[in-house]
């Protein structure tokens, strides 16, 4: 990633434990810390929501953007949950087989489906609304509130860099 305003101090940051030798120290490595912290919470929220709700990372994806969007594709919800089509194509098959969701055809466009939940599906979206911000609370509590919102900015610089730069990324000339 080509920062636009660079610093000494960035320098030294990124090239603090790099410069002459031909390896990285993975835990020196911005990228590599960026996925490990992601891994962590991921198994960490996979491991409740698997205990606690008898779901997956995936499902839990869906059933938020389901949840927020009555009518959208399955396009819009593999854009939008950054999983790939089959992964998406699962998780609404072990929703519906789960009696969280149903699912209709359209008669006019067999291509067309409607999702809702069930009875059981809204109690199941109600509970994961509430596990998952009991566990965004409890991070933002390990980090206290102005690191938490210092985070959220960065990240949020972040994702504009990458959803703003070709095939995802920037060259140098950014």
């Amino acid at each position: 990633m080509a920062a636009t305003n660079t610093s000494d101090e960035d320098e030294a940051l990124v090239s603090e434990g790099v410069k002459g030798v031909d390896y990285i120290i993975l835990d020196d490595y911005l990228p590599y810390r960026l996925l490990y912290v992601t891994a962590q919470v991921t198994q960490m929220y996979d491991e409740r929501y698997r205990r606690e709700l008898g779901i997956t990372i995936p499902e839990s994806r869906v059933i938020h953007v389901l949840a927020r969007y009555s009518k959208i594709s399955s396009r819009e919800i593999c854009r939008m949950t950054t999983l790939a089509k089959s992964r998406v194509s699962v998780a609404l098959q072990r929703l519906e087989a789960a009696g969280i969701l149903t699912r209709t055809t359209n008669a006019a466009d067999q291509r067309l489906i409607s999702l809702k939940f069930t009875k059981k599906g809204n109690i199941l979206r109600k509970k994961l609304v509430t596990l998952a911000q009991e566990m965004e609370a409890d991070i933002i509590r390990q980090l206290g509130k102005a690191r938490a919102q210092d985070l959220v900015k960065t990240l949020d610089m972040m994702r504009g860099y990458f959803e703003h730069a070709p095939n995802g990324r920037r060259d140098k000339q950014g």
